[in-house]
Parts: structure tokens; sequence; C-alpha cells
């Protein structure tokens, strides 16, 4: 007869293999044999008393979120109110429970990755690009699950990565666009795909492209385009359900009309701006020319542009006494955006022989822009744009020195604006703008770069955005124009 037995284990001991003990007879047995056998039986129970011990001085914490029957009802509410308060970031996709900052490991992707397009789609999510920040924190990224947009969104990694090491190498990201643009085409001219909302997301992708690469043909064609997708599937009511993609028409169309001053073709989604943004949406004038004799004091567009940005400036000032505000893109998408939005959907004049009440009102919005874009610069936002606003101010102030009498204060706000907004600006235009604002404030009683300062921060500037752009103005050019 064979017996199997298991030799007790213990930390000192080194483990002993399982052997086989004969017996000659049933009832007998050698003395080793049943010192082993005794051994064995006892080393199961020694083992459990020995782990409870050990236990007994330990706590286990329950890690997971309570369920709403676990809390008390008023807990409950405050717990809600807390998490609503705290979120800055839109929900990620209902197939993940992963925040849309954090790449889903269980994601299947569209196309077989080899360890670089790995490196690629991993730069979407690391931080580093503002632009790609703002999709990844609404969820965009993670909404694209198909090959076109995904392919698009690898090209667009490959050339923020080649223009960060400023290595110039455009062929990796001209392949992707092109395999991009192939599986496009070949939706498209699908009938039982070419209105899906992966068309539309597809289409989305290249026009977030162009937006970052800033070449304004290729976003013109790919926003007509998109466009006219939307409009196909039965316009914007078609994507309500969708506040991921309502957000990105909303981003795509203010930065593409802001490239060419031009009214955006996506009216702004006030249902979900308002959630992190308590400013009312911005009014539109009316197409009919403003009184001749109206004050700009009266004017509600621009009283309301100007209690807005003070507003912003407010925020500014607050948010950075706390953190690095300038490291939020989410602030300049969710306070400026909105502001820059109602800027760009005044109505504009179709000619630049312009006089009295409607020279003013188009001067000061485009120095309202020139303005939000110069802030919306200290977080990483920026498409080169400002010279085109700096020119057309230059264009409707030209000729004789300008002298608005009562309302001086805002033209020295257009001038200021205007001279200090662009770092590509030729000198010769600066000097033309600083010029004239050193010569109306002269007219104002103001006699140094000081005042004109003071004067300034009490009608409407950030310090905390904008106050090293004073470095332009010094007294010894003040006291050369204006002495």
């Amino acid at each position: 007869m064979e017996v199997r037995a298991s030799p007790a284990s213990s930390r000192e001991a080194p483990f002993k293999p399982f052997e086989f003990i004969t017996f000659s007879k049933p009832n007998e047995s050698k003395e080793d044999a049943r010192r082993r056998i005794r051994r064995a039986a006892a080393a199961g129970p020694r083992r459990r008393t020995k782990k409870e011990k050990l236990m007994q001085n330990e706590v286990v914490l329950d890690i997971a979120a309570p369920s709403p029957r676990d809390v008390p009802i008023g807990q409950s509410k405050q717990l809600h109110i807390i998490a609503s308060a705290q979120s800055t970031e839109f929900k990620s996709s209902p197939s993940s429970i992963l925040s849309a900052s954090r790449i889903d490991p269980f994601f299947s992707y569209p196309i077989d990755m080899s360890p670089r397009d790995l490196e690629l789609y991993n730069h979407l999510f690391d931080g580093t690009c503002n632009k790609f920040r703002t999709m990844r924190d609404i969820g965009f990224f993670t909404r694209i699950r198909e090959s076109t947009g995904f392919l698009q969104v690898i090209s667009s990694s490959s050339w923020s990565l080649a223009h960060l090491k400023n290595t110039g190498d455009k062929s990796e990201y001209l392949h992707y666009n092109d395999r991009a643009m192939k599986q496009l085409q070949r939706r498209i001219r699908d009938p039982a795909h070419s209105l899906g909302i992966d068309v539309v997301l597809g289409i989305m992708t290249f026009v977030c492209f162009a937006n970052l690469s800033q070449n304004k043909a290729t976003l013109r064609i790919h926003l007509a385009g998109l466009q006219d997708i939307v409009e196909r599937r039965g316009g914007l009511l078609t994507l309500d359900p969708d506040p991921t993609i309502k957000m990105m028409l909303f981003l795509t169309a203010v930065n593409s009309a802001h490239m060419d001053d031009i009214v955006p073709i996506f009216p702004l989604p006030a249902g979900i701006t308002s959630q992190y943004n308590k400013i009312p949406q911005f009014p539109i004038r009316n197409l009919d020319p403003p009184d001749s004799g109206s004050s700009l004091d009266d004017d509600p567009v621009i009283q309301r542009t100007i209690a807005d940005m003070a507003e912003i400036n407010s925020q500014i000032r607050l948010g950075l006494h706390f953190r690095n505000l300038w490291a939020d893109p989410n602030f300049a998408n969710y306070h400026l955006l909105p502001l820059l939005h109602g800027l760009l959907s005044q109505p504009r004049p179709i000619t630049l022989d312009l006089s009295g009440t409607s020279l003013r009102l188009e001067c000061f919005r485009l120095a309202a822009i020139l303005y939000v874009t110069s802030i919306r610069e200290r977080f990483g936002f920026d498409d080169g744009s400002e010279n085109l606003y700096v020119l057309k101010i230059k264009a409707f102030l030209g000729g004789d020195l300008p002298n608005w009498h009562g309302e001086n204060v805002y033209l020295m706000w257009i001038l200021l604006n205007a001279a200090v907004s662009s770092q590509t600006l030729s000198t010769v235009c600066q000097n033309w703008f600083l010029s004239r604002l050193y010569q109306v404030a002269s007219l104002e009683g103001i006699t140094s770069v000081k005042e004109l300062r003071s004067a300034m921060i009490g009608f409407c500037w950030s310090e905390k955005a904008l106050g090293d752009r004073w470095v332009l103005l010094t007294e010894e050019n003040f006291t050369k124009h204006v002495g």
C-alpha cells in the first residue's frame, strides 16, 4: 500500500518534493514513516493558524466607488455637487471607463500598429501640444475608431513631432496623410457610409490638421466639405446627442474663421460652454448702420465686449493666484473662444470708406479680436493671423491723425493693441501705431508712459497676461513724439 504525504512548509526550510512511503504490511510501518505522515497532516492547520495571527492587525480597504445606495441621501447630493464642481473635462466615450486623457489599453486599433505608430499615437495624449490636449480632453481622440480618421490623427502627430524636433521631415506624415485621404474618398463614394458619423469624424481630422499646420487653402477646402456633409445629414440637429462632435465643430469653426476674419460657419454650443463659462451668450449687432451721432459708450455690443474682457481679466488674475493657469488650454477654449466667436460673428463693412460711428465700431471690433488673440497666445495658441487685423486697423485709421474727442480712450486702446499684439509686425508699422498712440495720449493730457499704462489698465487691460508688452513703449520715445 502507498500513501502520499506533503512535508510541512516553512520560511526557513526549503521545499521538499512529494515522496512515496511504502509499507510491508497494512498495520505496520517504520517509525520514521509515521513521523513524516503526522508532520504532513499537521502542516495545514499550522499554516492557517499562523496566517490568522498575522492578519489580526491588518485593515482591508475597499477602494471601489460607493454605490448610491451605500451613501446617505444628504451626503450623496454633496458628493455629486463636489464632483460636478471639480470636473474640468468631458467624459470619455461610454465604451470606456477611462478618462479622456488616458489611452484605453483594451482599444482595438483599426490598423496594424508598429512601434512607431504606437509612439505617434501616444504623442496625442502626452499633453505637449495644446491643440492635441484640447482634443484629448473633450474626448475626441477616443471617438476615432475608424481607419480614416485614425490615420489622419497619426499623420498630425507625426507632423507635430517633426515640428517640435525641427527635423523638417515631411515624408512620414505625408505617407499617413495619403493613406487617410484614400480611405476617406473610398468612404464618401460608398452610399452606405457617405453620410455616416465616421465620415464626419474623418473630415474633421483633416480640418484639424490644416488648422494645426496653418494651411489656409487646404483648411477652406476641408471646412467646406465638412459643412456640406453636416447639411446632407440633416444639419446640426442630427449631432445633438453627441456633445464631443458639436464642441469640435465649434472649435474648428472659430479657429478657422479667426485666420481670415470671417463669420464662423458653426454656432456656439451654449449648452456645453455654459457649464464652464457663466458669461451670457454674446449679442449680435443688427445689420442696420448705426446712427452717425451715437456714442460708443451707448453701444450694447461694445459695452458687453468690455464687460466680458474685464470678467476674463478678473478670472485670469484669480486663477494665477492658485495655479499655473497658462498650462490649462481649456480655460482659453471655454472663456476666450465664446467671446472671439461673438466678435467674429458681427457684421462686416463692405468698404474701407468708413466714417463716424461705423469706423469706430469696426476698429474696436478688430482691436478686441487682437486683445483676445494676445491672451490666447499665453495658452499656446498662435495661428499667426495678428497681422491681418493690424493692417486692417491701419487701413481704417490711415491719413491724418484721428481725434475722437470724448472717445479718445477707445482710440488709445485700439492703437495700443495694434502696436503690441503682433510679434512679426515690421518695425516701421509698429512705430506708426506707437507714434499716433503717443500723440493721442498727449491730447488727453497724458504726459508719460506710466500715466498711459494706468489709463489703459483702468479701461481694460490684463497686466497678468500682457504686462510684458509695455516694454515696447519707452519714456524716451513718448517724449520724442509729443515734446
